[in-house]
């Protein structure tokens, strides 16, 4: 099912399928423009949106991302609400990795301006998103 899945490999923003966990890996370097997010979400409806029924969550490393373009904001404002009306998305928790005051504070801002808030979740680790996907769901299967 995710064989066929190609990799997202762009200059600031790498993003893969782990079929064994059945997570969306994406990792965003430098800076994070809107070409970016664009690129992330055109990657999303083209070449994951098949699978995205069997999707058990998405990690989004923003560790190395040293600053947020109001490129990416406009975009996010544009581009994120038509996707989600495309695809639906709300049962994908979505882990968040920041590793400073400055990624958690965009991050915060930027998961605002997207549906399904409550589906996302800023962390500090790879083992802290992977903790949180795991009792979203857990949580969502016995609502």
């Amino acid at each position: 099912m995710f064989a066929n899945i190609a990799t997202l490999d762009h200059s600031n923003v790498k993003a893969t399928i782990d079929p064994k966990r059945q997570l969306i890996l994406v990792t965003y370097d430098g800076a994070l423009s809107g070409e970016c997010t664009r690129r992330y979400y055109d990657w999303l409806q083209k070449d994951v949106a098949p699978a995205l029924p069997n999707i058990h969550g998405g990690i989004f490393d923003f560790t190395h991302v040293s600053t947020f373009d109001a490129s990416n904001t406009r975009t996010i404002l544009h581009t994120s609400y038509a996707v989600h009306r495309k695809l639906n998305l709300e049962h994908i928790p979505m882990a968040l990795i920041a590793s400073n005051y400055y990624q958690e504070n965009m991050l915060r801002i930027t998961a605002a301006m997207t549906p399904h808030a409550d589906n996302k979740r800023i962390v500090k680790s790879y083992d802290e998103a992977l903790a949180f996907i795991d009792g979203w769901q857990g949580h969502r299967t016995r609502r």
